[in-house]
């Protein structure tokens, strides 16, 4: 478990490593191209800064007021709120709006300063439009040439001055300040401070003008409807005066209580009156059902007992029958006194049924005037209550009318001090804004800044370069690492040669594998020769075949070098059955009249004479000899075969260069005596589609194929893929690679 866990982060981190090194290749592969791109943009830059006019900057610092200064204590006519974050932004746009720099144009008469004028030295890019559009209208057939107005051409040229200097004109408020910056750009450093300073004298006097306008134009307007008001109160006031005069009203707010008071006081007299009548009534009523009794079950009724002149009467009559009852103690009934005081019971007792008598009568004359009482409260609490509602009506409308006139009077008030303050503020100027600081002219220009152009152009075209090679690098669909051998052609890579550097543009020499300056050139083979061998422990491959997709891929180099390590350790034999373009003997100095294999086969030498040992190598090498119209005829008779059976029991190994296999059909027919073929594969030249389409024609023919070589990697791609340099490895015998131009020259 321990094995597996820690393997996962390993290959997780070979795998970025990969990806790092196929990164750092690409970038290696397109190293000049990036650098040349690089510097001709860098130059061209270079020289487009500093044709460049210097640009100079001049700014003014303006402060702007948050609390405008007012003359009397009135609302501001003109003007926002200061109180609010939208009015320092409304200024700021205001500096940057059109009509400021319209009138800062006319002020310094901008549209005839040399700034602003087009200029007249012709470019190479207005010429060439020039001539287009000159050979363009010869193809295209003429309108009528309508004038276009002059006014129209001023409105044009007008425009484009405002649009340039409003590009030029740059606002910035300063953070948590009320100052706020204007800059302007421009070629003249004079004009630049010129242009800033006036920008903000005219933005301070627009207000002013600006606020002065508004506060006559209110002034106007308040005239206006004060005159207006003026009538409006007149006719209020006499539309009350009229009203009072035709309701003959001294106090209206006085009459209603007045009405109130006295409509509750019949109300209260009604109320009594008709407890009165009710008291009457019904005394009447008991009186009426006792009718014809005699006076002493009338004295019995509480209703009449209760009446005060019968209680004064029955209280005399009390006393008179004490009177008589003490009298009746001293005296007999026939006393003087005696008969004076019964005289006296009798007569009070007399007079008592006489006011019982009357008291009926009267309590009927009561009933009536009560009732006839109440009927006249009830008629004159009815006139009452019309009174009140007329006064109630009358004193609504009069409170309508003094209302209408109070608001009229208080709206003329208003306007008249409105009028007498904006008269007296009128010649008063509160400006809102102020400089803090004013523009000077500049001494250096701002732009263009030489340096960090230069630099950001060389850094960008470095970028750019990059970004490009990759863009090629992904649509290119060649063969480039070994990785790709295995990704786009199924094969695996038995050996990997790397670029030997040659002189100009001369041949590789051909015993360059001996020489002790390219240990790397020579250790790339033997390591190609040990893969090879060791792919054939069990089962020796005698007869190898070498080819390749195209010409110029080095299978030649191939053949040659890999013998040349082979006969370090084996008898080899080379032969070259390339016939339509031999090389081998060409590499190695061979006369052209050496016979070889064609007059081996055809039989015109004999096998001794065709073969030519080369005592450096100790290689022995079999050419192509004389030329035949048709090698392919030759390759295919039997004798070849033969032959090379015959020499396979006299060489431990035998090398077959043989012609490329996408271009003619020899490299398949020699496929057929040999043992096995290796597949020359030259870095970054031919399509992948190339190469596999000649694959699979081999393999359609069952030819065995040991691996591809992968020839002409760079330098650093080779050391990349072996994961270390041989010149390091080499450095204890001090010698040094050969030095000049780069890439092996194959046959």
């Amino acid at each position: 478990m321990s094995l597996s866990t820690t393997s996962q982060p390993s290959a997780g981190k070979s795998a970025e490593l990969g990806d790092l090194r196929s990164y750092l290749l690409v970038i290696a592969k397109f190293k000049w191209r990036i650098m040349v791109l690089a510097m001709m943009v860098t130059l061209t830059v270079s020289v487009a800064v500093f044709s460049m006019t210097p640009v100079y900057t001049a700014s003014a610092t303006l402060l702007i007021e948050a609390e405008k200064v007012n003359a009397v204590s009135i609302e501001e006519i003109y003007g926002l709120d200061s109180s609010r974050s939208e009015y320092f932004h409304t200024q700021y746009e205001i500096l940057r709006s059109r009509r400021l720099a319209e009138k800062v144009i006319d002020r310094l008469d901008l549209a005839n300063h040399p700034e602003f004028q087009p200029s007249n030295k012709p470019s190479l890019v207005t010429d060439f439009v020039q001539v287009v559009k000159g050979e363009i209208n010869q193809f295209v057939p003429r309108e009528e040439e309508v004038a276009t107005p002059l006014s129209e051409i001023e409105m044009a040229k007008r425009e484009k001055l405002i649009l340039d200097v409003l590009g030029r004109t740059t606002v910035t408020p300063i953070p948590k300040t009320q100052l706020v910056r204007i800059s302007f750009n421009a070629r003249d450093p004079n004009l630049a401070a010129l242009y800033a300073n006036t920008l903000g004298e005219i933005y301070i006097e627009s207000y002013l003008e600006d606020k002065m306008g508004m506060t006559q134009k209110a002034s106007e307007w308040i005239r206006d409807r004060l005159d207006a008001l003026r009538i409006k109160l007149r006719e209020s006031e006499a539309n009350l005066q009229q009203f009072r005069e035709d309701n003959q009203l001294v106090d209206a707010e006085g009459a209603t209580p007045l009405v109130s008071q006295e409509l509750n006081q019949i109300t209260a007299q009604l109320n009594r009156a008709r407890e009165k009548r009710a008291e009457a009534q019904s005394v009447l009523r008991l009186i009426e059902s006792r009718a014809g009794q005699n006076p002493d079950s009338l004295l019995a009724m509480p209703e009449v007992s209760k009446h005060q002149l019968i209680q004064q009467i029955k209280k005399a009559e009390t006393d008179a029958e004490n009177v008589v009852a003490e009298l009746s103690k001293r005296y007999g009934p026939k006393h003087n006194k005696m008969i004076s005081a019964l005289a006296r019971l009798e007569e009070v007792r007399a007079s008592l049924n006489r006011r019982v008598e009357a008291l009926v009568e009267g309590v009927e004359q009561e009933y009536k005037a009560a009732l006839a009482n109440e009927e006249a409260l009830k008629l004159e609490l009815a006139q009452a209550k019309e009174r009140f509602q007329g006064v109630s009506r009358a004193e609504t409308k009069y409170r309508e009318l003094a209302r209408e006139v109070e608001t009229n009077s208080h709206l003329y008030d208003t306007f008249l001090t409105r009028l007498k303050e904006t008269g007296a503020v009128g010649d008063f100027q509160s400006a809102h804004a102020r400089f803090n600081d004013r523009a000077v002219a500049p001494i250096k220009p701002t732009k263009p800044n030489k340096k960090m152009l230069i630099a950001l152009a060389f850094v960008l075209s470095i970028m750019m370069g990059v970004v490009l090679a990759f863009v090629l690098n992904a649509l290119s669909d060649t063969i480039v690492t070994a990785e790709d051998v295995e990704q786009h052609l199924a094969q695996r890579v038995i050996g990997v040669v790397p670029q030997e550097k040659v002189k100009g543009k001369k041949d590789l020499p051909v015993h360059t594998f001996f020489d002790a300056k390219a240990q790397r050139f020579s250790e790339a083979w033997r390591t190609l020769r040990t893969g090879y061998v060791l792919s054939h422990m069990e089962n020796p491959a005698r007869v190898l075949s070498v080819t390749s997709t195209i010409p110029g891929e080095g299978k030649t180099t191939t053949s040659i070098n890999l013998s040349f390590a082979l006969a370090q350790v084996e008898r080899v034999l080379l032969i070259e059955a390339d016939m339509r373009r031999p090389t081998v003997g060409k590499r190695f100095g061979i006369p052209n009249y050496q016979p070889g294999l064609a007059n081996v086969i055809t039989g015109t030498h004999s096998l001794e004479q065709c073969i030519y040992h080369d005592e450096q190598s100790n290689l022995d090498i079999l050419v192509s000899g004389a030329s035949v119209p048709n090698p392919l005829e030759l390759l295919t008779q039997d004798g070849f075969q033969k032959l090379v059976e015959e020499l396979s029991e006299q060489y431990d190994r035998i090398v077959i260069d043989t012609p490329p296999a996408h271009v003619v059909s020899d490299a398949m027919v020699v496929a057929r005596v040999a043992d096995s073929m290796l597949y020359v594969v030259k870095a970054g030249l031919v399509r992948r589609k190339v190469i596999n389409e000649a694959l699979a024609t081999l393999q359609g023919l069952k030819t065995r194929i040991d691996g591809v070589v992968l020839n002409g990697m760079s330098v650093k791609a080779h050391q990349q893929h072996y994961g270390y340099s041989y010149d390091g490895y080499y450095s204890t015998n001090n010698d040094e690679l050969p030095k000049g131009g780069e890439g092996n020259k194959a046959a």
